[in-house]
């Protein structure tokens, strides 16, 4: 039986009713990122777990890494302790990164900005100051070994050299980091999934044009240290990796979905950046184990040096490969120090934040490269 109290719905009433709220539909992203330090909406928290791969690993699977194989050896530890160093330093410091990045899901904002939770607002600036400090610094020492790189590797194929080469390749770099940084993350995210397989390969190549140059004689004839030799080199691996990168680790998940399960998170932050590091480190030990000369070399000019037991035909590809690589790296930097450099209360558009670190970025590689 029908409800006696009921009475029709009319045209107005039904008109004038609550409405259902519209689901949200996903924002296509913009060329130039406009969104700072606020929170990310939840119509542009598109971004998939498997994304955040890209970046971390576009940003690691430079040559660069092979080169802490020289400076870990330096602590007078063997081969296979320098091994282990490498495994669990990298493979555990990426994993605090993945940690860090599970606060940037929750939050959607940058790392500097969640730091705020533990500081305040003022008492924040204080390590935001450290973090702005040691990402320039960061951006800048990738910039500077890119350049330094281009200029060993043009002057060994006799193509140029000289000061006119130095200032071309470091307005050209300085340039392709800027623009990226400037453009922002969605830019950033298409760029690193490109870089990633350029890169990659070519790092395969080179890697199997110098296993003739190991000598496995001389890499396990390298003598065991003491504990504090070991300690020492794991600290080194740890900051130098992970850990190097943990101030800003949050910024590249603030995109994703606070669905998103924690340890999806982890995982792709974890294998992002120590999948090509353990292998190029290990690489590395092999090579600096194999060449004292090498492994000497490798402190003036990491690349350089790694460049100089190529055969010439091989040169330029390894120079471009050197380079958008450390690019990938530096790119991740001085886009997050924009970040940070807005965490610290300055009121100005993102892209303009990225654009002043820029020019700091290309005054600092000019005077270390020119003047130091």
């Amino acid at each position: 039986m029908s409800d006696p109290s009921a009475r029709p719905v009319t045209a107005a009433q039904a008109a004038a009713a609550p409405q259902p709220a519209p689901a949200t539909q996903p924002v296509a992203p913009a060329l130039i990122e406009r969104t700072g330090i606020e929170v990310i909406d939840e119509s542009q928290r598109t971004a998939k777990p498997h994304d955040l791969f890209w970046p971390w690993f576009a940003a690691n699977v430079s040559v660069f890494g092979m080169s802490y194989g020289s400076w870990i050896l330096d602590f007078g530890i063997s081969f296979v302790q320098a091994t282990i160093v490498a495994v669990i330093g990298i493979i555990v410091s990426f994993g605090l990164c993945g940690l860090i990045a599970i606060a940037g899901k929750r939050g959607s904002v940058p790392t500097m900005v969640l730091s705020r939770v533990a500081f305040g607002v003022h008492g924040q600036k204080l390590p935001g100051i450290v973090s702005w400090l040691t990402s320039i610094g960061w951006e800048t020492m990738l910039a500077i070994t890119a350049v330094l790189a281009t200029a060993t590797v043009l002057s060994t194929l006799g193509l140029a050299s000289g000061t006119g080469v130095l200032v071309i390749a470091a307005i050209a770099i300085a340039a392709l980091i800027v623009a990226a940084s400037v453009l922002g993350y969605h830019t950033i995210m298409k760029l690193q999934s490109v870089l990633t397989w350029l890169t990659g390969a070519m790092t395969i190549v080179f890697m199997v044009l110098t296993i003739p140059h190991i000598d496995m004689a001389a890499v396990l004839a390298q003598p065991s240290g003491t504990g504090q030799q070991v300690t020492g080199a794991l600290v080194m691996v740890m900051t130098g990796f992970g850990l190097g990168w943990i101030n800003i680790a949050a910024d590249w998940s603030r995109y994703q979905r606070r669905d998103t399960p924690d340890t999806t998170i982890v995982l792709w932050n974890t294998i992002g950046g120590s999948a090509a590091p353990v292998i190029l480190v290990v690489f590395g030990l092999l090579l600096a184990g194999s060449d004292d000369d090498l492994r000497a070399a490798v402190g003036d000019d990491p690349v350089g040096a790694l460049a100089s037991i190529l055969p010439l035909w091989a040169l330029l590809p390894f120079l471009l490969t050197a380079v958008l690589a450390l690019v990938s790296g530096a790119v991740l930097g001085i886009y997050s120090s924009g970040l940070t450099l807005l965490s610290l209360g300055i009121d100005i558009p993102r892209p303009l934040a990225a654009a002043i670190d820029g020019v700091i970025l290309t005054v600092a590689t000019i005077w270390v490269v020119f003047f130091a």
